[in-house]
């Protein structure tokens, strides 16, 4: 496993911002892609004077494709907003809305613009030609998930239209598990020549944890890139993982 958390640095950066008590619903702070490996998410921070639960909303382009969430934790006075489904290089609308115990409520509409999508995606032929919302989900959300075997994996609406993407690319192993995390096979850099990376994230990019494997490949085999797992990871009913693998040593690990 690896110890290390890239994503601490970050998450103690954010810590700092949650303790100020500045920030209102009125003035909240934003940060898109706060854990700057999903560019269409955000991070939306604010207080309010009573406990309140916050729901989301991301205009949809059309019809049918505004995405909404409600935020876990139920009534509180501090408020972390996970925002997912923004579009790229557009000026999203996103509201922002308050429930008190009471049953009154406040919106807030805030604009957060994303920058483009990179060329591997931008390039990328997309087409919906036939879709079942009810079929189609990020948790709560309306996208659906699609792994490219290979670069980065992503989420697409029934317009075609990309609301989700990690900049980590992907190998292979690309599973949504129980608790709502992702669960890839990464490698350390893009141009690492081993995928031996399997990492628990959710779509904001957080890492929870992190497993590394020797990257070595098995006698005879003539792969010019290494992937460590081949090609499956099922999470057992106690949440332990069983993986099979290609490291050169056992053909299977479970965590």
């Amino acid at each position: 496993m690896i110890t290390k958390n890239p994503t601490t640095k970050l998450t103690k950066q954010l810590a700092k911002i949650v303790k100020q008590k500045t920030y209102s619903l009125d003035h909240p702070y934003t940060k898109v892609n706060p854990y700057r490996t999903s560019p269409l998410t955000a991070l939306v921070i604010f207080r309010t004077d009573k406990a309140a639960k916050v729901s989301y909303t991301v205009v949809g382009k059309s019809a049918k494709t505004s995405i909404t969430n409600t935020v876990n934790g139920g009534y509180q006075k501090v408020h972390q907003v996970p925002v997912v489904g923004l579009y790229a290089d557009y000026a999203n609308q996103v509201k922002i809305k308050v429930t008190y115990r009471n049953g009154q409520t406040t919106t807030k509409t805030l604009t957060l613009q994303t920058g483009k999508l990179p060329k591997t995606l931008s390039q990328a032929d997309i087409k919906v030609t036939k879709s079942d919302q009810s079929k189609m989900a990020i948790g709560q959300n309306t996208p659906t998930l699609i792994n490219r075997t290979a670069q980065e994996p992503y989420a697409i609406d029934t317009d075609s239209q990309i609301r989700w993407y990690s900049t980590k690319w992907s190998q292979h192993i690309f599973v949504q598990l129980s608790n709502g995390h992702l669960l890839m096979q990464n490698r350390t850099s893009k141009t690492a020549k081993s995928y031996n990376v399997l990492t628990e994230t959710d779509y904001l990019g957080w890492i929870y944890r992190q497993y590394k494997f020797s990257g070595k490949l098995g006698k005879g085999s003539e792969e010019s890139t290494i992937t460590a797992v081949h090609h499956d990871v099922v999470e057992l009913p106690n949440h332990n993982l069983l993986v099979t693998i290609s490291d050169g040593g056992n053909t299977w690990k479970t965590f």
